[in-house]
């Protein structure tokens, strides 16, 4: 009788042994799976990684139009400033981006005043202005910017306040100026790192300028503690053309061999008569291969 009662009992005891083999492989599958799943360097009790998805801003999505674009070393870009408008309906810079949208510009960047004051309604009444632009438009900050909280409002919509980008064999260097008292050493040494770079072409762009144009203008960096260290910078390593606005003129000065525009005629009251400095404009810069071509074009 125990012989027979044997063959049961072996066969339940190698279903048990079967079973907990299935088990443990399907544990460890399980753990290889999980393991696997979780970040490298996870704490011990794993839970789910939500990787954050970043938002471009203004300024970065349209740097990456300009990317996607073939590189070329011809073609050309526009220049304007001070578009600000005090009754918020911004006649001049409408003109302005119709112009550049008929023509066949790589890019256009205003050199700040964009608002005559940095108020959210201000910020959203102009982008609702700029924001179909079939161009690749760019900004600079101004002063009247950062005014009322504007820095952020900026920082918001726009991004940093300092940044470059480049295209084929030109470089193009964003600046921050908009107010010394916020300006920084980091800026300073970020701006050298910049002009070192090699390019056939570079390109500064920044709100106020460096000096003042004429004897009779006092409207500049100037009296900060930064103008000349931006001046020695350019003055160093000889940027192609240093872009501002901020005075609502016309001015084309060169420099200790470096080439000086303000370009700030695009809304803001213009601060004097003579016509050859006064006038409303925006300017456009023209590449070919090692050559560069300007003009002023009046609107």
């Amino acid at each position: 009788m125990a012989v027979f009662e044997q063959q049961p009992t072996k066969k339940i005891w190698l279903a048990v042994l079967i079973g907990l083999i299935v088990l443990s492989f399907g544990a460890i599958i399980a753990f290889v799976l999980v393991i696997d799943a979780c970040p490298t360097n996870s704490c011990p009790t794993c839970v789910p990684v939500v990787k954050e998805i970043k938002t471009l801003s203004h300024n970065e999505k349209q740097i990456e139009k300009i990317k996607n674009k073939e590189a070329s070393d011809n073609f050309s870009f526009a220049v304007f400033g001070d578009s600000q408008d005090d009754k918020k309906e911004f006649p001049l810079l409408k003109k302005v981006l119709s112009e550049i949208d008929n023509g066949n510009y790589l890019f256009a960047l205003e050199t700040g005043d964009m608002v005559s004051t940095g108020n959210k309604e201000s910020y959203n009444l102009f982008y609702n202005i700029i924001k179909n632009t079939k161009t690749p438009l760019l900004m600079a900050i101004g002063n009247h910017d950062v005014l009322e909280g504007g820095g952020q409002n900026f920082s918001d919509i726009y991004g940093q306040p300092y940044y470059f980008f480049e295209y084929g064999k030109s470089l193009f260097i964003v600046l921050d100026d908009s107010d010394s008292t916020r300006m920084s050493q980091d800026e300073l040494n970020w701006l050298e790192e910049q002009l070192k770079k090699e390019y056939t072409h570079k390109f500064v762009f920044m709100h106020k300028p460096v000096f003042n144009p004429t004897s009779d203008i006092n409207h500049s960096l100037v009296g900060s503690s930064f103008a000349q260290k931006f001046e020695d910078l350019f003055k160093k390593y000889k940027p192609d053309i240093v872009f501002s606005g901020h005075i609502h003129a016309f001015f084309d000065i060169t420099k200790d061999g470096v080439e000086y525009i303000i370009s700030g005629g695009t809304g803001g009251t213009l601060t004097g008569t003579d016509p050859n400095h006064y006038f409303n404009h925006f300017m456009k810069i023209t590449i070919n291969g090692d050559k560069i071509t300007k003009e002023a074009v009046k609107i």
